[in-house]
């Protein structure tokens, strides 16, 4: 339950001082640290412009493969065409022992966000 003050208690929002840069930050609505402690698998969808692996400093996931139109991954995650043609499906395993950074999509370019994005810095 969400407190009255509408935030989600432990979560970091953009503007707070938080351990990710601000230009990740406000991909979020909000988000949470986690170290894992087992590898785990997420899935990008990339394509031209963008390259199979994310730009400035890290790369964007998500929990489930793809299934059905674009349209859906487009809404939630907040990924115009102009950014990203989602050709291509990419799974991988994270180790365990890095921290990633979780949360919902913030609204960016007409589209709603929402969805939960994974957020993996670059080693």
């Amino acid at each position: 339950m969400t407190p009255s003050n509408g935030k989600v208690p432990g979560a970091i929002y953009p503007g707070d001082t938080g351990p990710l840069d601000p230009a990740h930050a406000k991909n979020f609505k909000w988000y949470i640290p986690v170290e894992l402690k087992s590898p785990e698998t997420y899935y990008r969808q990339w394509g031209p412009p963008a390259g199979p692996e994310g730009k400035h400093g890290g790369t964007y996931y998500s929990f489930f493969p793809p299934v059905g139109s674009n349209d859906f991954m487009r809404e939630q995650m907040s990924l115009p065409g102009e950014w990203n043609s989602m050709e291509h499906t990419d799974a991988v395993t994270i180790p365990a022992g890095r921290t990633i950074y979780i949360g919902p999509a913030a609204a960016q370019t007409g589209y709603p966000g929402g969805g939960i994005q994974v957020f993996v810095p670059n080693p």
